[in-house]
């Protein structure tokens, strides 16, 4: 019966092997290089996202976007099977105005989720901005997930203006039980509007200005940042681990 057992095991293996030598077996990356389209603008100042439901941001070298590819006008590969607002949304588009790049997606409500799963954003319209960074960040009624470099030399610097929308500071893959490498920021200059900040495990901030309304939130899931300030109101709602609160200056007013 062992013996069975192995040669099974050694037999699906190697079905599976022949599958993936003759294509039809493909990488995460590769699934997402074959659904994504490259441009490459000229270099942007500020960097404008305006009803984007995914987008991520990666410190680069270079400068570059990922949209999703469309092949046919009725053709929304990252959104089959969903269901809801999203099911309708256009391929997201951008366009080029003076110093500032403009991504437009077709949200527009506010946009509040930020506990989702991977799942959720495979099935979008997903958005990779590769950039050694900009000015300024806006976005309105979006999703934005803020990457860090691979170590402290060369980290990034972030000013966002967020309205009706929700942030990540690195990457959260909650089931996933193998902690994420660090993400590292220099500094981050935040200003919120009806947005959800979330400061995830995997990103190390060496100093981090945040200013958040009435209607916005901090949820701080064991980041390490070095120094923080926070500017908030009576309603905002700001949740910061231990760590952090010591090393955290909140003025209220």
């Amino acid at each position: 019966m062992a013996i069975g057992a192995l040669v099974l095991v050694c037999c699906i293996h190697l079905a599976l092997y022949a599958q993936y030598r003759h294509g039809h077996i493909v990488t995460w990356r590769q699934l997402q290089e074959k659904n994504l389209v490259q441009y490459r603008p000229r270099r942007a100042a500020i960097l404008c996202l305006n009803g984007t439901i995914w987008v991520n941001f990666y410190p680069s070298d270079s400068f570059y976007i990922e949209l999703p590819k469309q092949d046919g006008p009725a053709d929304k590969p990252w959104m089959k099977g969903q269901t809801g607002p999203e099911e309708s949304l256009p391929i997201p588009q951008y366009k080029e105005s003076a110093d500032t790049l403009v991504i437009t997606g077709g949200f527009d409500a506010p946009l509040h989720r930020p506990y989702s799963d991977p799942s959720y954003r495979n099935h979008l319209p997903q958005v990779n901005v590769y950039s050694p960074g900009f000015r300024e960040i806006r976005l309105l009624n979006g999703q934005l997930v803020l990457g860090g470099s691979r170590s402290a030399s060369g980290a990034p610097v972030i000013r966002l203006t967020a309205v009706n929308s929700t942030v990540w500071v690195a990457d959260y893959d909650e089931p996933d039980p193998i902690p994420q490498r660090k993400e590292f920021f220099d500094s981050l200059d935040l200003h919120l509007s009806n947005t959800f900040l979330l400061l995830n495990r995997s990103a190390s901030i060496r100093s981090a200005g945040i200013h958040l309304d009435g209607s916005s939130e901090i949820n701080d899931r064991w980041s390490t940042i070095g120094q923080i300030g926070i500017t908030g109101s009576d309603s905002s709602h700001i949740d910061l681990a231990g760590n952090n609160l010591k090393r955290a200056t909140i003025d209220i007013h």
